[in-house]
């Protein structure tokens, strides 16, 4: 008997607990990621070939204290190295944990490498031959605080490799994980068997190949165990010669079932399964979920699937479409059939609209992942039968931003209509359990999350925006590919105009027959601040005949209404270049090109200190913070805005006007300063205030300024 621990995924222990008692181990016993027990050569080779759970089985060779790398190069050097393996053959050590003395694992192998070299050397005058591309077999060390145990890994390659995966898809599922699922839904090999998203077919292979009875690592070449001396090449024969006499085949129907809307990924399952020798009992077809229905002689059968989620694909308004419609297709048509769904998302689980009954915790990789369990009552499909083709026409979540959006949505978009809007605002933060804002840009939507409250729990804030996403699909009937979501918070340092992404996507939108290019992904903000949109109208009224300066310009939406409305020319500044090309490139737009029309690119306080000319009409909307490389200085509005007047009023002809708007809150302008340097100034904020905004009082602040 030998003595042996079995390397697990933590959360799998208790699956190769029950693989090695079945086989006839002994004094099994549960560690934390791991298994050990007591076995024959003759168990151990075929819980290698047929264990679906475990990562690798070790053949424990000592277990000692360790306090500091002397011990543990002591403890290596006294096991006799040159009977259990040649020095010719090449291995890699695999080091795992440290301790207050070995704080690397890097050193600790090291140290062990040094001890099995000098052994070698000492014993046998042999150089040893470290390989770690690729080694004939691995030394395995777990260091566990003082204690470490140190192994021959018998597999070589880790058991998930099972070697029928020939290519993958996006972030494929782990094949010891998919038998786990398959373990956890205890289906019976006699049951049909679906995964309607099967990617590149893991699940379905492990599934198959459980039902053929052929034991997952049964056609492997190489061994770990093959390098040691004390092989018994007769014994492993032996073993697998029983195990092939177990083999089923024969089957009438292919009770295997696998969909996917990749008809690439769908071409590498079906090559997997040949390779994995399954491809006899499994059907995959390409299909999407949107045509997913009944499946002949299904009956009660088991659907196991690990859909895409966020690390994996897709948007998240991608993803809560996809998992909303896999469920309505789960109670339509799979009625009195168990579902079990994996993910790293359990919002996106909660999509599927059904109560689960258990759950299953296992890690995947990195992640924190779920296995949920589903009864599809026979109820549940009747009632969808009976119910309208819009399967989620009674969407039975956050009733009361569903009430208040078809509320907005209705009063709203009556008075965009009337008044030619083709981009505003539908929704702002107005209950305070749903803080987003959404805004419609056509039949585009972008939804900006405000950071919860640090008391609201951050699971409860991710299901609540889920659910306003859902929400918002449901009742604009919303293309998932049309909604950008935008998460907005507080900027400590940072500009509000900073790039998110590049996808460049830019499209056009209409106001008072203008146009203007605005990017919904790229940007925090989207190029318009649709918040100022009776502002622009006040500056189209205001620029007849004038020489207007726009500071502070973004991307030049006030000096396309200044130049429609006829001013005589129009100054644009702003200290950045992407978005004084955008300025131009939205005058351009409007037809306004000619040398009447200049353009800045500069820091705006600087810019007015050297300025020589005199203007009618200025209007300057600044930041409410900004630290950009460009300036040496920061700018906040409410430190600096007699500054940054001041500067302005000197470039002001003597009847002219400033239009000086921010969207600080709580912003105080200091009218004694700007009086006691001869300027007036009349608060219009409530005048600017457009229809869609009138809910926030507080968007923004608004004066005109003028010499007394």
């Amino acid at each position: 008997m030998q003595k042996y621990i079995a390397i697990v995924a933590h959360g799998l222990e208790q699956l190769v607990f029950d693989e090695i008692k079945i086989l006839g181990g002994q004094s099994i016993n549960i560690v934390f990621a791991g298994v050990t027990f007591e076995a024959e050569n003759s168990i151990a080779y075929e819980l290698c070939l047929s264990s679906k759970f475990a990562s690798r089985i070790v053949q424990i060779l000592a277990v000692g204290t360790v306090k500091n790398d002397k011990d543990l190069y002591d403890l290596s050097y006294s096991l006799s190295w040159e009977k259990i393996f040649d020095s010719r053959n090449s291995f890699v050590i695999d080091f795992k944990g440290t301790n207050k003395s070995i704080n690397n694992s890097y050193y600790g192998a090291l140290k062990l490498k040094d001890s099995i070299a000098d052994r070698f050397l000492n014993i046998q005058n042999e150089p040893i031959n470290v390989d770690k591309e690729n080694p004939d077999f691995r030394i395995h060390a777990r260091l566990i605080k003082n204690e470490v145990t140190i192994g021959f890994d018998l597999c070589g390659e880790p058991l998930h490799q099972r070697g029928y995966r020939s290519e993958s898809g996006i972030a494929p599922l782990r094949e010891t994980h998919a038998a786990a699922l398959i373990e956890k839904s205890k289906w019976d090999v006699e049951q049909f068997l679906m995964d309607p998203m099967c990617g590149s077919g893991t699940i379905l292979i492990e599934a198959a190949l459980q039902k053929k009875n052929i034991p997952v690592n049964f056609f492997r070449k190489k061994w770990g165990f093959q390098f040691l001396k004390n092989f018994d090449s007769n014994v492993f024969i032996n073993v697998k010669e029983n195990l092939k006499k177990s083999f089923k085949n024969n089957f009438e129907e292919k009770s295997i079932i696998g969909f996917d809307s990749s008809s690439k990924v769908i071409n590498i399952a079906k090559k997997n399964a040949r390779i994995a020798q399954v491809s006899d009992i499994i059907e995959f077809k390409v299909q999407n979920i949107d045509d997913l229905e009944s499946i002949p002689h299904f009956n009660n059968g088991i659907i196991i699937s690990n859909p895409p989620y966020g690390e994996r694909m897709g948007s998240h308004t991608d993803l809560i479409k996809l998992y909303t419609k896999l469920g309505s297709k789960l109670k339509m048509f799979f009625g009195g059939s168990n579902a079990f769904i994996y993910s790293s998302n359990e919002e996106l689980l909660n999509c599927l609209g059904m109560r689960a009954f258990k759950s299953f915790k296992l890690r995947n990789g990195k992640l924190d992942c779920i296995l949920k369990s589903y009864s599809i009552k026979a109820r549940e499909y009747e009632e969808y039968n009976e119910g309208t083709s819009d399967n989620n026409a009674n969407l039975n979540i956050a009733i009361d931003f569903q009430n208040r959006l078809k509320k907005n949505i209705k009063l709203i978009s009556k008075w965009a209509k009337s008044e030619n809007v083709h981009a505003y605002r539908i929704y702002d933060a107005d209950l305070p359990d749903y803080k987003v804002a959404i805004d419609k840009y056509n039949d585009y939507f972008v939804v900006q999350e405000y950071a919860a409250p640090k008391k609201i729990d951050e699971k409860k804030a991710k299901r609540r925006l889920t659910d306003i996403l859902r929400v918002l699909m449901e009742v604009t009937n919303s293309d998932p590919n049309k909604i950008c979501l935008k998460h907005r918070e507080r900027k400590s340092g940072k500009s509000q105009y900073e790039k998110i992404s590049s996808n460049n996507n830019f499209m056009n939108i209409s106001e008072n027959n203008l146009k203007f290019m605005v990017n919904l992904h790229d940007y925090l903000d989207t190029g318009i601040f649709l918040d100022h949109r009776k502002t622009r109208q006040l500056i189209y009224k205001m620029s007849a005949n004038k020489d207007v300066l726009n500071l502070f310009a973004y991307t030049g939406s006030a000096s396309v209404y200044a130049a429609a409305g006829k001013a005589k020319s129009v100054v644009t500044v702003d200290m950045s270049k992407t978005y004084l090309d955008w300025s131009k490139s939205n005058m351009k737009l409007n037809g306004f090109i000619g040398s009447q029309y200049k353009f800045e690119n500069a820091n705006c306080m600087l810019w007015l200190q050297k300025n020589t000319m005199k203007f009618d009409f200025i209007f300057i909307d600044p930041p409410t913070f900004s630290n950009s490389k460009k300036m040496e200085n920061t700018f906040e509005v409410e430190r600096d805005h007699v500054d940054l007047l001041l500067l302005a009023s000197n470039c002001l002809k003597q009847d002219g006007v400033i239009l000086f708007t921010n969207n600080k809150r709580n912003f105080k302008l200091n009218n004694e300063l700007l009086n006691s340097n001869g300027l007036s100034a009349k608060e219009i904020t409530n005048s600017t205030i457009p229809e869609d905004f009138k809910r926030n009082k507080k968007i923004h602040n608004s004066w005109l300024l003028n010499f007394k």
